[in-house]
């Protein structure tokens, strides 16, 4: 009976333990909606407004910080489902998932999704140029909190 009752709370030890190193890790991966967050690009404050259903609503005092914002927050919620939208584009899902992939990519490549967005992208004007290129900056940043600058690190200064 010891020996039932010992591996019973090493059971319930481990399983603790393993609880909240799984809840730790899911936190870290959602996006902060609470607070203040400092990010390196914009010009003027931002606030983004989350609804009740978690539906970001960005105000900002130019179009350019909006669409900042908007980017950073659009990554910050789906930046998984974008790279794969992504992929899907340009023909390039066996790169993930191998064989299997191949004549999906094959033909993503055929239809030329990719050639047709590189055509249209040469054909915009500046403003849009510039507008896309203050959407995409925190999307395509190595990290999208490269742009984060800590609380702490700010309160300090």
């Amino acid at each position: 009976m010891p020996i039932f009752l010992g591996a019973l709370l090493g059971g319930v030890v481990l399983g603790g333990a393993a609880y909240v190193l799984l809840r730790f890790i899911m936190r870290r991966s959602l996006p902060q909606v609470d607070g203040q967050i400092r990010l390196q690009g914009l010009t003027a404050p931002v606030e983004v407004i989350r609804d009740r259903w978690g539906v970001p609503h960005v105000y900002a005092q130019n179009l350019a910080d909006a669409v900042f914002a908007q980017g950073f927050v659009h990554a910050q919620d789906r930046l998984w489902q974008m790279e794969m939208n992504r992929r899907v584009g340009h023909g390039r899902l066996a790169e993930l998932f191998g064989e299997i992939a191949f004549s999906t990519d094959h033909f993503i490549r055929t239809v030329g999704f990719s050639r047709a967005a590189q055509n249209d992208l040469s054909q915009i004007d500046d403003e849009s140029r510039r507008l896309l290129k203050s959407l995409w900056q925190p999307i395509t940043a190595k990290k999208v909190w490269d742009f984060y600058v800590s609380t702490e690190e700010t309160s300090k200064q």
